[in-house]
Order: structure tokens, then sequence, then C-alpha cells
């Protein structure tokens, strides 16, 4: 493996007189590069104190081309959201310091319209309920795919992204 994620894979062509040599991508390597090229990139705020599922969070959004940042308490997540910028923020519910239903609504009286999605263990629908009324964007309960949550992610910060008017192309068939 090169230092760019780059292998190369032989392969030869379905016609025996005929050989191919094909360069497959690392998927980190094709999503940088789909992203160099004018893809989508997400840079999301994960407030999460359970290190093991920031980190599985952040490596897999890594791995699909994006970036993100960590913050494993309410007090150091709540910090960084008002002080950075990012596509979408992560809270889970159950905080040490701050909760995530304060650290929403602490935003969202300030301004702030970064959507949130909230990751947690709190499942019930009074509890979902809540976190949406506080001012979060989506709620998603744990154990979750992450597909699922990527999914949610990318539809969340394309919402939030303003739309320019004047690249809208409207087509239609003869009638």
């Amino acid at each position: 493996l090169c230092p760019h994620g780059l292998h190369k894979k032989h392969a030869t062509h379905p016609f025996p007189d005929q050989s191919v040599i094909i360069t497959l991508l690392s998927r980190r390597a094709f999503f940088r590069i789909l992203h160099q090229a004018g893809g989508k990139r997400m840079h999301v705020l994960i407030i999460e104190d359970d290190a093991e599922v920031a980190s599985y969070i952040a490596q897999n959004l890594q791995d699909h081309g994006h970036s993100s940042k960590t913050a494993s308490d309410g007090k150091a997540g709540l910090a960084e959201a008002t002080g950075g910028s990012y596509d979408v923020i992560i809270v889970d519910r159950m905080l040490p310091g701050v909760d995530g239903l304060k650290i929403v609504k602490t935003l969202r009286s300030t301004g702030n319209t970064t959507p949130a999605l909230f990751l947690s263990a709190l499942g019930e629908i009074g509890n979902r309920v809540e976190g949406l009324t506080s001012g979060g964007d989506d709620y998603l309960v744990k154990p979750f795919a992450f597909a699922e949550l990527l999914a949610r992610l990318e539809l969340l910060a394309g919402r939030n992204k303003p739309s320019n008017a004047s690249e809208m192309i409207l087509t239609s068939r003869d009638l």
C-alpha cells in the first residue's frame, strides 16, 4: 500500500490475447479523489463521551471522505460547536458536564442553525420527541448502523447548504 492509499491489482482481459493492468483504488483514496473533484465533503462535530463510539464514527467518516472533530463532554462540545464551523453536529443526549439537550437549546437560542443529530441510547418515543422539540433536526437510537447514520448526516448537511438558483436548470419533454 503506497502512502496515498493506492494499490495495483493485475487482472487479465476477457480475451486471452490481450491483457490489461487495472489499477484499483482503496476505498479511502477513491473518496479522497471524489471529493477533490467537487464531491460533497462534510465536516462533522461528534459530541460523544464513549470514546469507542466516537472513534468508530470518526474513522468511518474519514473512510467515506469526510472530516470530523470529537469532544468527549458537553462543556467542550458546546464550546467547539459555538466556536467552530461544521456542516452537521452529532450529539449524545447523556453527556458529562452539559447534556445534549442543553447543548442544542443553547445553540438554537444563539442563532446557530447547524443541523444537529441526536445519537442516543435513550430511545423511547418521549425521549425522541424531546430531542426534536429541543431543536434537534434528527434523532437516531443506539445501537445504529453506520450506513443509516451517514445517510442522515448527508441529508442534513445538504439541507443546510444555500441553494444557488442561478445554477438551477429546468428541463421538460415535448408535450
